[in-house]
Protein backbone atom coordinates (compact mmCIF):
# COMPACT_ATOMS: atom_id res chain seq x y z
CA UNK A 1 0.00 0.00 0.00
CA UNK A 2 1.27 3.25 -1.30
CA UNK A 3 1.66 5.73 1.53
CA UNK A 4 0.61 9.48 1.29
CA UNK A 5 3.99 10.66 1.98
CA UNK A 6 5.50 9.02 -0.49
CA UNK A 7 2.28 9.94 -2.95
CA UNK A 8 3.11 13.25 -2.33
CA UNK A 9 6.90 12.93 -3.23
CA UNK A 10 5.77 11.14 -6.52
CA UNK A 11 4.00 13.76 -7.12
CA UNK A 12 6.27 16.47 -6.53
CA UNK A 13 8.63 14.36 -8.84
CA UNK A 14 6.31 14.08 -11.47
CA UNK A 15 5.21 17.76 -11.37
CA UNK A 16 9.43 18.37 -11.99
CA UNK A 17 10.21 16.11 -14.77
CA UNK A 18 7.48 18.37 -16.25
CA UNK A 19 8.95 21.41 -15.37
CA UNK A 20 12.88 20.53 -16.63
CA UNK A 21 10.91 19.12 -19.92
CA UNK A 22 8.52 22.49 -20.26
CA UNK A 23 12.15 24.45 -19.64
CA UNK A 24 13.80 22.63 -21.99
CA UNK A 25 11.38 23.24 -24.90
CA UNK A 26 10.92 27.02 -24.25
CA UNK A 27 15.24 27.18 -24.24
CA UNK A 28 14.90 25.17 -27.42
CA UNK A 29 11.66 26.42 -28.93
CA UNK A 30 10.66 29.66 -27.68
CA UNK A 31 7.81 28.20 -26.06
CA UNK A 32 6.21 25.24 -24.74
CA UNK A 33 3.11 23.17 -23.42
CA UNK A 34 2.74 22.47 -19.77
CA UNK A 35 0.11 19.98 -18.48
CA UNK A 36 -1.20 20.93 -15.08
CA UNK A 37 -0.59 18.93 -12.08
CA UNK A 38 -2.65 18.25 -8.96
CA UNK A 39 -1.93 21.18 -6.19
CA UNK A 40 -0.47 24.00 -9.31
CA UNK A 41 -0.99 27.40 -9.08
CA UNK A 42 -0.91 29.82 -11.76
CA UNK A 43 1.94 31.75 -9.78
CA UNK A 44 3.97 28.66 -9.08
CA UNK A 45 4.41 27.27 -12.84
CA UNK A 46 5.18 30.87 -13.82
CA UNK A 47 7.64 31.21 -11.33
CA UNK A 48 9.14 28.02 -12.02
CA UNK A 49 9.37 28.78 -15.77
CA UNK A 50 10.48 31.84 -15.10
CA UNK A 51 7.20 33.60 -16.75
CA UNK A 52 4.85 36.28 -16.54
CA UNK A 53 1.79 35.09 -14.20
CA UNK A 54 -0.50 37.51 -16.18
CA UNK A 55 0.87 36.30 -19.45
CA UNK A 56 0.40 32.81 -18.73
CA UNK A 57 -3.04 33.87 -17.99
CA UNK A 58 -3.54 35.89 -21.19
CA UNK A 59 -2.18 33.78 -23.81
CA UNK A 60 -4.08 30.50 -22.19
CA UNK A 61 -7.52 32.98 -22.15
CA UNK A 62 -8.03 32.41 -18.04
CA UNK A 63 -10.62 34.45 -16.78
CA UNK A 64 -10.16 33.64 -13.44
CA UNK A 65 -6.30 32.72 -13.03
CA UNK A 66 -7.22 30.76 -9.62
CA UNK A 67 -9.33 27.74 -11.33
CA UNK A 68 -7.06 25.56 -12.25
CA UNK A 69 -8.45 22.47 -14.05
CA UNK A 70 -5.90 19.28 -13.48
CA UNK A 71 -4.90 17.62 -17.00
CA UNK A 72 -5.23 21.21 -18.78
CA UNK A 73 -2.39 21.84 -21.33
CA UNK A 74 -1.32 25.61 -21.08
CA UNK A 75 0.47 27.02 -24.01
CA UNK A 76 3.93 28.95 -22.39
CA UNK A 77 4.73 31.91 -23.42
CA UNK A 78 8.37 33.08 -23.84
CA UNK A 79 9.88 34.46 -20.80
CA UNK A 80 10.46 38.40 -20.38
CA UNK A 81 13.39 39.57 -21.96
CA UNK A 82 14.62 41.96 -19.03
CA UNK A 83 12.57 45.00 -19.80
CA UNK A 84 11.36 46.50 -16.80
CA UNK A 85 8.10 48.89 -16.36
CA UNK A 86 7.40 51.73 -13.87
CA UNK A 87 4.13 50.89 -12.68
CA UNK A 88 3.03 54.38 -12.48
CA UNK A 89 3.78 54.90 -16.18
CA UNK A 90 2.89 52.57 -18.62
CA UNK A 91 2.32 52.54 -22.75
CA UNK A 92 -1.16 51.64 -23.08
CA UNK A 93 -0.85 49.29 -26.58
CA UNK A 94 -2.82 46.62 -26.26
CA UNK A 95 -1.70 45.55 -30.11
CA UNK A 96 1.81 45.41 -29.07
CA UNK A 97 0.42 43.11 -25.83
CA UNK A 98 1.25 39.33 -26.06
CA UNK A 99 -1.73 39.05 -24.21
CA UNK A 100 -5.18 40.69 -24.10
CA UNK A 101 -6.01 41.14 -20.54
CA UNK A 102 -5.90 44.56 -18.37
CA UNK A 103 -5.42 44.25 -14.58
CA UNK A 104 -7.75 46.89 -12.91
CA UNK A 105 -5.78 49.48 -11.18
CA UNK A 106 -7.49 51.84 -8.24
CA UNK A 107 -9.97 54.30 -9.35
CA UNK A 108 -10.45 52.90 -12.93
CA UNK A 109 -13.89 52.23 -14.12
CA UNK A 110 -15.32 50.06 -16.80
CA UNK A 111 -15.64 52.91 -19.00
CA UNK A 112 -12.85 54.18 -18.69
CA UNK A 113 -10.98 50.78 -19.42
CA UNK A 114 -13.24 49.83 -22.51
CA UNK A 115 -12.32 53.60 -23.86
CA UNK A 116 -8.86 53.04 -23.45
CA UNK A 117 -9.29 50.07 -25.96
CA UNK A 118 -11.48 51.74 -28.18
CA UNK A 119 -14.86 49.24 -27.11
CA UNK A 120 -18.09 49.85 -26.10
CA UNK A 121 -18.77 49.22 -22.60
CA UNK A 122 -21.15 46.63 -23.01
CA UNK A 123 -18.87 44.72 -25.12
CA UNK A 124 -16.26 45.09 -22.81
CA UNK A 125 -18.86 43.54 -19.92
CA UNK A 126 -20.02 40.66 -22.12
CA UNK A 127 -16.59 39.69 -22.36
CA UNK A 128 -16.10 39.32 -19.07
CA UNK A 129 -19.67 38.22 -17.91
CA UNK A 130 -19.67 41.20 -15.87
CA UNK A 131 -23.15 42.10 -14.32
CA UNK A 132 -22.65 44.67 -12.28
CA UNK A 133 -19.92 47.33 -13.84
CA UNK A 134 -19.81 48.92 -10.36
CA UNK A 135 -18.24 46.29 -9.03
CA UNK A 136 -14.57 45.81 -10.12
CA UNK A 137 -12.14 44.69 -7.88
CA UNK A 138 -8.60 46.59 -7.83
CA UNK A 139 -6.09 43.45 -9.48
CA UNK A 140 -9.34 41.65 -11.02
CA UNK A 141 -8.19 40.40 -14.52
CA UNK A 142 -9.99 41.59 -17.81
CA UNK A 143 -10.24 40.19 -20.80
CA UNK A 144 -9.98 42.46 -23.51
CA UNK A 145 -11.76 40.87 -26.61
CA UNK A 146 -10.20 41.02 -30.20
CA UNK A 147 -11.60 43.91 -32.09
CA UNK A 148 -10.42 46.09 -29.35
CA UNK A 149 -8.77 49.55 -31.07
CA UNK A 150 -4.88 50.09 -30.38
CA UNK A 151 -3.70 53.35 -28.55
CA UNK A 152 -0.59 55.34 -28.71
CA UNK A 153 -1.49 57.13 -25.32
CA UNK A 154 0.54 57.31 -22.40
CA UNK A 155 -0.96 56.84 -18.74
CA UNK A 156 0.12 58.55 -15.24
CA UNK A 157 -1.00 57.31 -12.41
CA UNK A 158 -0.74 59.89 -10.09
CA UNK A 159 0.94 59.36 -6.81
CA UNK A 160 0.79 60.27 -3.05
CA UNK A 161 1.89 63.73 -2.96
CA UNK A 162 2.14 64.56 -6.29
CA UNK A 163 0.45 68.02 -8.29
CA UNK A 164 -0.40 68.87 -12.11
CA UNK A 165 2.81 71.22 -12.67
CA UNK A 166 5.40 68.41 -11.56
CA UNK A 167 3.67 65.71 -13.65
CA UNK A 168 3.81 67.80 -17.13
CA UNK A 169 7.22 68.72 -16.73
CA UNK A 170 7.78 65.19 -16.36
CA UNK A 171 6.50 64.32 -19.32
CA UNK A 172 7.49 67.89 -21.40
CA UNK A 173 4.19 69.08 -21.47
CA UNK A 174 2.07 71.72 -19.79
CA UNK A 175 -0.65 72.36 -17.52
CA UNK A 176 -2.92 73.39 -20.24
CA UNK A 177 -2.70 70.50 -22.05
CA UNK A 178 -2.79 68.03 -19.11
CA UNK A 179 -6.32 69.43 -18.44
CA UNK A 180 -7.47 69.72 -21.98
CA UNK A 181 -6.84 65.84 -21.99
CA UNK A 182 -8.36 64.47 -19.14
CA UNK A 183 -11.10 67.49 -18.45
CA UNK A 184 -9.97 68.71 -15.28
CA UNK A 185 -11.88 71.61 -14.25
CA UNK A 186 -9.75 71.98 -11.19
CA UNK A 187 -5.78 71.92 -11.67
CA UNK A 188 -5.46 71.70 -8.03
CA UNK A 189 -7.81 69.05 -7.25
CA UNK A 190 -6.56 65.50 -8.41
CA UNK A 191 -6.40 62.98 -6.47
CA UNK A 192 -3.42 59.63 -5.65
CA UNK A 193 -4.46 56.87 -8.21
CA UNK A 194 -6.13 58.57 -10.37
CA UNK A 195 -5.05 57.76 -14.48
CA UNK A 196 -3.66 60.83 -16.03
CA UNK A 197 -3.57 60.35 -19.98
CA UNK A 198 -0.10 62.58 -20.54
CA UNK A 199 0.82 62.04 -24.20
CA UNK A 200 -0.67 60.51 -27.77
CA UNK A 201 -2.37 63.96 -28.71
CA UNK A 202 -5.98 63.03 -26.94
CA UNK A 203 -5.90 60.63 -30.32
CA UNK A 204 -5.96 56.65 -30.25
CA UNK A 205 -4.04 54.80 -33.16
CA UNK A 206 -5.91 52.43 -34.74
CA UNK A 207 -5.73 49.74 -37.75
CA UNK A 208 -8.61 49.36 -40.07
CA UNK A 209 -10.36 46.31 -40.34
CA UNK A 210 -12.19 44.49 -43.26
CA UNK A 211 -15.64 45.91 -44.57
CA UNK A 212 -14.83 49.41 -41.57
CA UNK A 213 -15.41 53.04 -43.09
CA UNK A 214 -14.83 55.99 -41.74
CA UNK A 215 -18.37 57.16 -40.40
CA UNK A 216 -18.29 53.79 -38.82
CA UNK A 217 -14.94 54.34 -37.19
CA UNK A 218 -16.19 57.61 -36.02
CA UNK A 219 -19.98 56.68 -34.70
CA UNK A 220 -18.09 54.11 -32.44
CA UNK A 221 -15.29 56.35 -31.09
CA UNK A 222 -17.84 58.94 -30.70
CA UNK A 223 -16.15 61.56 -32.90
CA UNK A 224 -16.78 63.10 -36.39
CA UNK A 225 -15.85 62.03 -40.04
CA UNK A 226 -14.43 65.69 -40.21
CA UNK A 227 -12.11 65.02 -37.59
CA UNK A 228 -11.00 61.79 -38.52
CA UNK A 229 -10.23 63.02 -41.98
CA UNK A 230 -8.52 66.09 -40.28
CA UNK A 231 -5.69 64.19 -38.45
CA UNK A 232 -5.09 61.78 -41.22
CA UNK A 233 -5.02 64.39 -43.94
CA UNK A 234 -7.37 61.79 -46.13
CA UNK A 235 -8.23 63.05 -49.77
CA UNK A 236 -11.09 60.51 -50.02
CA UNK A 237 -12.52 59.45 -46.93
CA UNK A 238 -14.24 56.63 -48.69
CA UNK A 239 -10.86 55.06 -49.49
CA UNK A 240 -9.78 53.10 -46.71
CA UNK A 241 -8.40 49.27 -47.04
CA UNK A 242 -8.55 46.67 -44.12
CA UNK A 243 -4.55 47.37 -42.23
CA UNK A 244 -4.44 50.74 -42.79
CA UNK A 245 -3.61 52.52 -39.46
CA UNK A 246 -5.73 55.82 -38.44
CA UNK A 247 -5.38 58.19 -35.86
CA UNK A 248 -9.09 58.55 -34.35
CA UNK A 249 -9.25 61.78 -32.22
CA UNK A 250 -10.54 62.05 -28.77
CA UNK A 251 -14.24 63.87 -29.34
CA UNK A 252 -13.68 67.37 -27.76
CA UNK A 253 -17.15 68.00 -26.69
CA UNK A 254 -18.58 66.13 -23.93
CA UNK A 255 -21.79 64.02 -23.53
CA UNK A 256 -25.10 65.89 -22.74
CA UNK A 257 -27.63 63.99 -21.45
CA UNK A 258 -31.52 65.04 -21.64
CA UNK A 259 -33.77 63.99 -18.65
CA UNK A 260 -36.01 65.88 -16.04
CA UNK A 261 -34.27 67.58 -13.38
CA UNK A 262 -35.69 67.23 -9.75
CA UNK A 263 -34.49 68.96 -6.05
CA UNK A 264 -33.94 67.79 -2.75
CA UNK A 265 -33.57 69.87 0.83
CA UNK A 266 -34.49 70.36 4.20
CA UNK A 267 -35.05 66.96 5.03
CA UNK A 268 -31.77 65.51 3.74
CA UNK A 269 -29.77 68.90 5.09
CA UNK A 270 -26.88 68.02 7.71
CA UNK A 271 -26.77 64.08 6.54
CA UNK A 272 -23.45 62.94 4.42
CA UNK A 273 -23.96 62.62 0.71
CA UNK A 274 -22.35 59.64 -1.04
CA UNK A 275 -19.24 61.56 -1.22
CA UNK A 276 -18.47 62.36 1.90
CA UNK A 277 -19.55 65.73 2.00
CA UNK A 278 -22.15 67.31 4.61
CA UNK A 279 -25.53 68.15 2.28
CA UNK A 280 -25.95 71.82 2.47
CA UNK A 281 -29.38 72.94 0.67
CA UNK A 282 -27.69 76.28 -0.13
CA UNK A 283 -24.56 75.17 -2.02
CA UNK A 284 -24.66 74.83 -5.82
CA UNK A 285 -24.76 70.99 -5.84
CA UNK A 286 -26.95 67.56 -7.10
CA UNK A 287 -26.98 63.95 -7.02
CA UNK A 288 -26.90 61.69 -9.61
CA UNK A 289 -25.52 58.10 -11.17
CA UNK A 290 -22.23 56.55 -12.12
CA UNK A 291 -20.30 59.25 -12.81
CA UNK A 292 -17.25 59.92 -10.43
CA UNK A 293 -17.86 62.01 -7.06
CA UNK A 294 -17.38 64.91 -7.75
CA UNK A 295 -17.90 65.84 -11.08
CA UNK A 296 -18.68 69.16 -11.97
CA UNK A 297 -21.75 69.83 -15.16
CA UNK A 298 -23.81 72.31 -16.19
CA UNK A 299 -27.80 71.76 -16.35
CA UNK A 300 -29.94 74.01 -18.91
CA UNK A 301 -33.79 74.38 -19.28
CA UNK A 302 -34.11 74.25 -22.69
CA UNK A 303 -37.89 75.56 -22.62
CA UNK A 304 -36.20 79.44 -20.75
CA UNK A 305 -32.46 78.75 -21.54
CA UNK A 306 -31.75 79.07 -17.74
CA UNK A 307 -28.51 77.65 -16.61
CA UNK A 308 -26.85 76.52 -13.60
CA UNK A 309 -23.12 74.88 -12.81
CA UNK A 310 -23.13 72.01 -9.98
CA UNK A 311 -21.17 69.87 -8.41
CA UNK A 312 -22.47 66.37 -8.19
CA UNK A 313 -21.44 64.94 -5.22
CA UNK A 314 -24.51 62.31 -4.42
CA UNK A 315 -26.55 59.56 -5.55
CA UNK A 316 -29.77 59.58 -7.14
CA UNK A 317 -32.41 60.35 -7.72
CA UNK A 318 -34.35 56.97 -7.32
CA UNK A 319 -37.38 55.50 -7.23
CA UNK A 320 -38.92 52.02 -5.32
CA UNK A 321 -39.16 49.13 -7.83
CA UNK A 322 -39.98 46.08 -6.51
CA UNK A 323 -38.54 46.84 -3.10
CA UNK A 324 -35.32 47.83 -4.44
CA UNK A 325 -34.03 51.29 -4.77
CA UNK A 326 -33.73 51.79 -8.45
CA UNK A 327 -32.48 54.81 -10.76
CA UNK A 328 -35.54 56.81 -11.59
CA UNK A 329 -36.61 56.24 -15.08
CA UNK A 330 -37.34 60.16 -16.16
CA UNK A 331 -35.08 62.20 -13.34
CA UNK A 332 -31.17 62.01 -14.06
CA UNK A 333 -30.21 64.18 -11.80
CA UNK A 334 -31.41 65.62 -8.26
CA UNK A 335 -30.66 69.69 -7.47
CA UNK A 336 -30.15 71.42 -3.82
CA UNK A 337 -32.79 73.35 -3.31
CA UNK A 338 -30.37 76.22 -3.73
CA UNK A 339 -29.82 74.96 -7.59
CA UNK A 340 -33.32 74.56 -8.17
CA UNK A 341 -34.34 77.80 -6.73
CA UNK A 342 -31.21 79.48 -9.41
CA UNK A 343 -33.04 77.38 -12.59
CA UNK A 344 -36.51 78.54 -11.60
CA UNK A 345 -37.80 75.45 -10.86
CA UNK A 346 -38.16 75.15 -6.91
CA UNK A 347 -41.71 75.74 -7.26
CA UNK A 348 -42.13 73.34 -10.31
CA UNK A 349 -40.82 70.54 -8.53
CA UNK A 350 -39.49 68.74 -11.48
CA UNK A 351 -38.34 70.39 -15.13
CA UNK A 352 -36.76 69.47 -18.42
CA UNK A 353 -33.24 69.74 -18.53
CA UNK A 354 -29.91 69.13 -20.46
CA UNK A 355 -27.41 68.05 -18.69
CA UNK A 356 -23.99 68.95 -20.05
CA UNK A 357 -20.99 66.57 -18.56
CA UNK A 358 -17.01 67.45 -19.47
CA UNK A 359 -15.23 65.23 -21.97
CA UNK A 360 -14.27 62.13 -21.30
CA UNK A 361 -16.26 62.19 -18.07
CA UNK A 362 -16.15 57.97 -16.82
CA UNK A 363 -19.81 56.06 -16.75
CA UNK A 364 -21.47 58.87 -19.21
CA UNK A 365 -22.34 56.56 -21.17
CA UNK A 366 -24.47 54.28 -19.06
CA UNK A 367 -26.49 57.76 -18.45
CA UNK A 368 -27.09 58.01 -22.27
CA UNK A 369 -27.89 54.49 -22.42
CA UNK A 370 -30.73 55.48 -19.25
CA UNK A 371 -32.06 58.50 -20.70
CA UNK A 372 -32.56 60.07 -23.99
CA UNK A 373 -29.69 61.68 -25.61
CA UNK A 374 -31.32 65.29 -27.22
CA UNK A 375 -31.23 65.87 -30.57
CA UNK A 376 -28.15 67.75 -32.19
Amino acid sequence: MTTAPSRGLRARALRAAVMLVAAYSILALGTADYTVQPGDTLSEIARDLDVEAASLAAVNKLVDPHLLVVGRTLVVPPPPRGETTDASSVAVNPADAPARLHRVAAGEYLSTIARAYGLPTSALAAANQIDEPDLLAVGQLLVIPDGALTTATTVHVVRQGEYLGAIARTYNSTVAALRSLNAIADPHHIRPGQRLRVGGGGGRRIVVDRGETVSGIAAEAGTTVAAIVAANELGDPGRIDAGDVLVVPVPAEGATVACEASWYGDYFAGRPTASGEIFDTSLMTAASHFVPLPTWVTVTRPDTGQTVHVKINDRGPFHMVDGEWEPHPQRCIDLSEAAAAALGARELGHVPVQVAFPPLTPEVDRLLGLYSNPSS
